[in-house]
């Protein structure tokens, strides 16, 4: 691993002297102007040195990489982009946790990449709400299919930008394919939310997997009701694989804790293998004292993994304490 070159106070000071402003302005006009070639030359010149420090000549590329983010997508081609990732930083400075290791303080192939993913996510949303606004929806599909993560996330996101039996349509077509490609999670859900539509929603937790699946149910109430959060765990313990119905039990908790007939489906599936100790953290964040004595009832009696799971849920704090 190289070792520092600078500290990190003599750098900042150095790029706090150099006036680089008038340089990093006429790099972007150059851009703007489709000026490409000129720009190469006008960026191997500062890569050079010339009149700056080294943390000032890191500084600038690394601005210039950071702020062609902020231009439209597209405006200067792969080889300015290829420049900035051949660039080497000549300034290192000491880790914060491993100080004898040095570290640019100016990544500027890192800053190139973050403004190449978004113009590849504003492409990717525009082009999407076009699609979605025509009724494009097996090309909408394909389309998402063959896109990396950046460009998923801005088709999803364009959902939003098109009136919602638009986005619905994508959703319900999605939802087809959802088994076979988790990555079509996201849409149902984001087309579930869009128009509120439950149904829509349900199918997405119970046949859909991945990473989205926790912020959406984190998020539920600001949708549906209580009484769907019920219905949803109760599908979702009947007939969702485990660590869904884990999932649905610990975010909607606080929606399932007041429904009679769901507290009893968790006492029911206090022994459950799989589910039982997410059922016992739900009954824990019970409110009623009756359900509290319950369990502690339960946790004293021969019931074997049941008796376990409620001495479980009445050794984490009560609902009130929690919120102290």
């Amino acid at each position: 691993m190289p070792a520092p070159n600078e500290t990190r106070e003599r750098a900042m000071e150095s790029v706090r002297q150099a006036d680089t402003g008038p340089a990093l302005a006429h790099l972007l006009e150059l851009a703007r102007q489709g000026q490409e070639q000129v720009l190469l030359e006008q960026l191997r010149r500062h890569e050079a040195i010339g009149e700056w420090s080294p943390p000032a000549r890191d500084a600038l590329l690394h601005a210039f990489a950071v702020t062609l983010g902020d231009l439209h997508a597209g405006t200067v081609g792969p080889a300015v982009f290829e420049f900035l990732d051949s660039v080497e930083p000549l300034t290192r400075v000491p880790h914060f946790d491993h100080p004898q290791v040095g570290v640019p303080l100016y990544n500027i192939r890192a800053a190139a990449a973050g403004s190449r993913n978004r113009w590849m996510y504003d492409e990717a949303r525009t082009r999407s709400a076009r699609m979605l606004s025509q009724g494009e929806t097996p090309a909408w599909l394909e389309t998402f299919r063959a896109q990396p993560r950046t460009g998923r996330q801005g088709m999803v996101d364009s959902l939003a930008d098109v009136n919602p039996d638009q986005s619905l349509a994508i959703g319900k077509a999605a939802i087809a394919g959802i088994e076979d490609d988790p990555a079509l999670t996201a849409v149902v859900i984001r087309s579930a939310f869009l128009a509120q539509d439950f149904t829509l929603f349900k199918s997405a937790v119970l046949n859909g997997s991945g990473p989205d699946l926790a912020p959406a149910l984190g998020a539920f109430s600001t949708a549906f009701t209580a009484q769907e959060a019920v219905v949803l765990a109760r599908e979702s313990i009947a007939v969702a694989p485990p660590a869904t119905s884990a999932l649905v039990l610990a975010q909607l908790a606080h929606q399932l804790a007041t429904d009679s007939q769901m507290v009893e489906l968790l006492f029911e599936t206090l022994s459950h293998h799989e589910l039982g100790a997410a059922a016992a953290m739900t009954l824990a964040r019970h409110p009623d004292p009756v359900v509290r004595e319950r369990l502690q009832n339960l946790a004293q009696s021969d019931n074997g993994v049941a008796a376990g799971r409620a001495a479980l849920a009445i050794a984490m704090p009560e609902p009130g304490e929690r919120e102290k």
